[in-house]
């Protein structure tokens, strides 16, 4: 019976003496590199629960140390007994604190059970307030305000919204629950312990039971360490699955985009054969309204060589016929092209007009005015788009006039997208015109200007700007006819 009592007051003599026997020392070399350990974590992974986790080992360090003895910073606490005095409580309920927000973060309280989440968060901002104030209280107003509000309100407080929480861990589905519970029970049955037995009594008669403290804090730190390891491992599995799966994920996108691209190079290429047709629909178009355009011109051209073979003399025929031989090839070479310069559509309808001219004895007088800053042989147009409006001023403008026929073509550029080409003529006006064409008993259908406007229509496709043709009659002050004035508006590169 001697030797187990003996051994019995050995063990009791050697943790009742924890704070001088190399225990303490032990425990707060641990509590040290956690708190360091998991602050690196944090640091590193930007996760909270490391960063609760640490202050919370910090937390709990710091209080420990002015109860180790024999140790070589005891000097430090001893000359500085005050203030750690002073900061023993808030050290302890900031250590609570960060413990609450460790656990609260690690189970994902926040998004399982977001009521209690935020009345401990609640609890947790009037706790650090209360505390601080009261370091401010007890110093200056009433001493022994901290550890009434930590023994009364904190502890007591915190230790059943532990209580309260344990039902709702085991509700999680997390495989750390079990962890958190036996680390909860191992630190809070222990310190539940020391506090009833450190009620009525110092903190350094309280030195010998601290011992409790020690040994739940360590098992509690074994318990959330190995919650931390295995959260950490299914973060890597999770990690490693969307890993996983992004992999596949990448995999079948390469393969959809390769499709994609097949099928977009599949629909380019129909694109194009579509354009090509489109342009080959629109080439076929002009060729089909220049080859309705050319006999109509040259129909009346022919009208005039007939006139003129029939009434004039036979030098002035030959004359006519050269010069209707180059009108001619104008017309063949024009008939082959898409579009011509200005230049050579003004050399065309010069020919024309001489060869009409003739035919009215050369009464008519016909210029072209040009604006000197055009370059003629860079302006795109079509061949022969002139023509009928010059047929129209001279048959149903200056055919039935006696005298003083006139027509004047000025070409101007009005801005950097358009060229102007005003056709003038003082004829009979587009009012009498049409009086003397409704009493002729034959009536001729002309189809040169609705030619040429489906020739601009389809000219004009290839440029974003869109042509215009503006009649206007010209009268003097007493509205007798002076003439027609045709306006064409047509873009240019």
């Amino acid at each position: 019976m001697i030797i187990p009592l003996l051994k019995n007051n050995i063990i009791k003599t050697i943790l009742e003496n924890s704070n001088e026997n190399g225990i303490g020392i032990l425990f707060i070399g641990i509590l040290g590199y956690l708190s360091i350990y998991h602050l690196v974590l944090y640091f590193q992974n930007k996760i909270p629960y490391y960063l609760y986790y640490s202050l919370f080992a910090l937390f709990c360090f710091l209080p420990t140390l002015r109860r180790i003895d024999n140790v070589f910073f005891e000097d430090f606490f001893i000359n500085n007994a005050y203030l750690f005095k002073v900061l023993h409580f808030p050290f302890q309920t900031f250590s609570i604190i960060f413990y609450s927000l460790f656990v609260l973060s690690i189970l994902n309280f926040k998004k399982e059970f977001y009521s209690f989440y935020i009345i401990n968060k609640w609890i947790i901002i009037i706790t650090s307030v209360a505390i601080c104030s009261a370091i401010f209280i007890d110093e200056f107003l009433y001493q022994g305000l901290m550890r009434f509000i930590y023994l009364t309100l904190v502890f007591p407080v915190f230790s059943i919204l532990t209580l309260l929480s344990i039902p709702l861990i085991l509700r999680t589905k997390t495989g750390i629950k079990f962890h958190i519970i036996l680390g909860i029970i191992s630190l809070n049955l222990l310190t539940s312990i020391l506090f009833y037995k450190s009620i009525n009594i110092s903190v350094e008669d309280s030195n010998k039971y601290f011992y409790l403290f020690y040994f739940g804090a360590i098992l509690e730190n074994i318990f959330f360490t190995l919650a931390i390891g295995y959260k950490q491992q299914l973060v890597n599995k999770e990690l490693d699955k969307a890993n996983t799966v992004l992999v596949k994920k990448m995999s079948e996108n390469e393969e959809l985009k390769h499709q994609v691209n097949i099928e977009m190079q599949k629909q380019i290429s129909s694109l194009k054969e579509q354009i090509k047709l489109k342009n080959k629909i629109d080439e076929l178009a002009l060729i089909s309204l220049r080859s309705q355009m050319n006999p109509h011109f040259i129909f009346n051209a022919l009208n005039s060589i007939k006139h003129y073979i029939i009434n004039n003399e036979t030098k002035n025929a030959a004359h006519y016929l050269t010069k209707f031989s180059k009108l001619i090839r104008k017309i063949l070479e024009a008939s082959n092209s898409k579009e011509i310069t200005l230049q050579e559509e003004l050399e065309t309808i010069e020919l024309y007009i001489s060869i009409e001219n003739i035919r009215f004895s050369n009464e008519i007088d016909f210029q072209i005015i040009i604006n000197e800053k055009i370059k003629l042989n860079t302006i795109k147009i079509p061949p022969l788009i002139l023509q009928p409006f010059l047929e129209n001023a001279i048959w149903h403008g200056l055919s039935t006039k006696q005298k003083d026929k006139k027509i004047f073509i000025s070409i101007d550029k009005k801005d950097n997208k358009h060229i102007v080409i005003s056709i003038e003529d003082n004829g009979i006006g587009r009012k009498a015109a049409e009086k003397i064409k409704l009493e002729k008993s034959i009536k001729r259908k002309s189809i040169g200007i609705h030619l040429t406007k489906n020739r601009l229509s389809n000219f004009v496709k290839s440029y974003k700007n869109d042509y215009t043709i503006i009649y206007k009659d010209l009268e003097d002050d007493f509205k007798n006819s002076l003439g027609t004035r045709v306006v064409l508006k047509i873009p240019v590169f």
